[in-house]
C-alpha cells in the first residue's frame, strides 16, 4: 500500500511539473509571437504615417463608376491583413464605414473634391481623416514600444503598447499615453483582435 501510495504521489508530481514546464514554454513562445505581431504592425503603421502613404493606413476617397463617391479599401485591406488583423477585426472596420460610404454615393466626386473643411466630412461621418485610427490620437507618436504582455488564455492575450515622443536635448523617449492591443490565436496564428 505505501508503494502504491508513493507512485501515485510521484504520478501526481511528475504531470504537474510536466504541465508546469509546458505552460512556461507556450507562454515564452507565444510572448515573442504576440510581441513580434503587434511591433511590426505599429512600425509599418507609423513608418506609413510618416511617409504620407495615406491609402496604405485608411481608405482612399475615389470617383464610383457612376460619378459619385465612395471609398477604396483595396490596399489599406490589404496590409491590415498582411499585419495580422483578425477576419472579425477587418469586418468590424469595414462596417465602421458604412455611414460615410452611404453619403458619399450620394454626392458627385466633382463637388467632393471641393470638401475642405472639416465641418464638411463630419457632416458626411467621413471625417476619419483628423484621427490615426489605431493610435486613438491626432498626432502620431515617434515611437512605440511593448510595456507588457498578459496572458488571458492559451489563445488570448493582451499587449500594451506605449506611445513616445522623441526628446533631443537628452537623446531620449519620453512615453505619454498606452494602447491595449487585444491578441487571438487562430489556426496557430497570433492575429490582432482589436486595439483600444
Amino acid at each position: 500500500m505505501k508503494n502504491t501510495f508513493i507512485t501515485i504521489i510521484f504520478s501526481i508530481l511528475t504531470t504537474v511539473f510536466s504541465i508546469h514546464s509546458y505552460a512556461e514554454t507556450h507562454t515564452q513562445k507565444d510572448s515573442i509571437e504576440t510581441c513580434s505581431v503587434a511591433t511590426s504592425f505599429f512600425d509599418w503603421y507609423l513608418n506609413s504615417i510618416k511617409g504620407r502613404s495615406f491609402s496604405a493606413y485608411k481608405p482612399a476617397f475615389i470617383q464610383a463608376p457612376n460619378g459619385t463617391t465612395t471609398l477604396d479599401f483595396s490596399g489599406y485591406i490589404s496590409n491590415l491583413k498582411q499585419h495580422h488583423f483578425s477576419d472579425s477585426l477587418l469586418n468590424v472596420e469595414k462596417n465602421a464605414y458604412q455611414p460615410c460610404i452611404s453619403n458619399l454615393s450620394k454626392i458627385k466626386y466633382q463637388d467632393f473634391i471641393a470638401y475642405t473643411d472639416l465641418d464638411q466630412f463630419e457632416a458626411i461621418n467621413c471625417d476619419f481623416e483628423n484621427v490615426y485610427k489605431w493610435l486613438h490620437t491626432q498626432e502620431a507618436p515617434d515611437v512605440t514600444a511593448v510595456k507588457s504582455i498578459r496572458f488571458i488564455t492559451q489563445e488570448n492575450a493582451v499587449v500594451t503598447i506605449m506611445l513616445g515622443s522623441y526628446i533631443s536635448k537628452d537623446k531620449t523617449y519620453s512615453y505619454y499615453s498606452s494602447l491595449l492591443v487585444y491578441m487571438k490565436k487562430i489556426n496557430n496564428t497570433w492575429l490582432i483582435n482589436g486595439i483600444r
